[in-house]
């Protein structure tokens, strides 16, 4: 198993650790050339930014070729995860490739500007944490079909959010 990661705080690597395979961070790949890869089961662990992929992920998916039987996306989040995931669908069908697993882990929200984290610590465990990564991995070595359906109000919040982060927040953030 091949894991491609981006992680800003530590809740993605966490998740990709736990999930375990041969890890590659995402920003240390971009740094070289060499994007061709090919193995059984491909995963994308990465945080969800303003309900969306982070830019850095969207780079790294411009550049990459790969092969494999059974490929996965994670996105981690703190406190809404939006139409992420069904973006990112949308975007490999338009690659040709084929998403087979699709999922969101709610953590520690950690964007410091609105959450404080010892609140944020304080609720952990009412987030699951462990058992829903147990599910995730279990349905990963199972190679399970999944992707989640997104309701009209996660499309309404997703893209208000990318309008609000287009035009007001600094787009060389990642």
């Amino acid at each position: 198993m091949t894991i491609f990661y981006f992680t800003a705080t530590g809740n993605s690597l966490f998740v990709a650790k736990t999930i375990g395979g041969k890890l590659y961070s995402i920003p240390q790949l971009l740094k070289g050339r060499y994007f061709n890869f090919e193995d059984d089961i491909i995963g994308f662990i990465f945080p969800i930014y303003g309900f969306a992929l982070p830019r850095i992920i969207r780079k790294f998916l411009e550049n990459i070729k790969y092969k494999s039987n059974y490929t996965f996306a994670i996105g981690t989040y703190g406190n809404m995860h939006g139409s992420c995931m069904n973006n990112l669908v949308k975007y490999f069908t338009k690659r040709g490739w084929k998403l087979n697993y699709a999922d969101t882990i709610l953590m520690v929200d950690n964007y410091l500007p609105i959450f404080e984290m010892s609140n944020q610590l304080q609720i952990m465990q009412d987030k699951h944490i462990d058992e829903h990564l147990k599910t995730i991995v279990n349905n990963i070595n199972i190679k399970k079909a999944y992707i989640p359906k997104t309701t009209i109000k996660e499309r309404i919040f997703t893209t208000l959010a990318q309008i609000f982060v287009s035009r007001f927040i600094n787009k060389k953030s990642a």
